[in-house]
């Protein structure tokens, strides 16, 4: 079975963003089966992903998505806010279709 994780690509210095992100997220993807992750430079938790000291954006990023264990990985940013209630099926079946045809 494929696997999917949502990463916020964010750092320590916008953490006063991620309550609101994951209240957002909650409201208007509540039934998300994909695990969600906040990269985060040192600051600690259960859904952030611990990715040091600020070396550029491109290096910390591929810290980040080298700790995520998962086939695909869907990247936003984490002061990005949903705006809409998701629908997951949706998201599988734009996947499923990529992976037929790659």
């Amino acid at each position: 079975m494929t696997t999917i994780s949502i990463l916020a690509g964010s750092c320590d210095k916008y953490q006063s963003f991620w309550p609101e992100w994951r209240e957002k997220f909650e409201e208007l993807w509540s039934n998300c089966p994909y695990s969600k992750f906040i990269m985060s430079n040192h600051a600690t938790g259960t859904d952030l992903i611990t990715v040091g000291d600020d070396i550029g954006w491109n290096r910390t990023l591929l810290t980040a998505l080298d700790s995520i264990k998962s086939d695909y990985v869907l990247n936003t940013l984490g002061n990005h806010l949903l705006r809409s209630n998701q629908d997951p099926e949706a998201f599988l079946n734009e996947q499923k279709i990529h992976d037929e045809n790659n």
